[in-house]
């Protein structure tokens, strides 16, 4: 099964799953195009994605995300 992160970034930035593999968890994801508006639709897609409510402590530095950031919500938020 794909990771959401896959999903996400593939939806909302039009990537392909070789392109994120290629991605360090550094990457700008602004680089790849992303906006304030879409790093907005990448939460909300999260928060619908696992049925949560992300903090806003978690949404600080929002204009600078990046892969790791992404994979770091997911993470937080995920049902083990």
């Amino acid at each position: 099964m794909d990771k959401l992160y896959y999903r996400i970034l593939n939806r909302v930035l039009e990537l392909d799953k070789d392109e994120i593999k290629k991605m360090d968890d550094d990457a700008q994801l602004a680089e790849y195009g992303l906006t304030s508006l879409k790093a907005v639709e990448v939460l909300v897609m999260i928060e619908e994605e696992l049925n949560i409510r992300i903090e806003a402590e978690d949404i600080n530095g929002i204009q600078n995300m990046t892969l790791g950031s992404i994979k770091k919500i997911i993470k937080k938020y995920s049902k083990e």
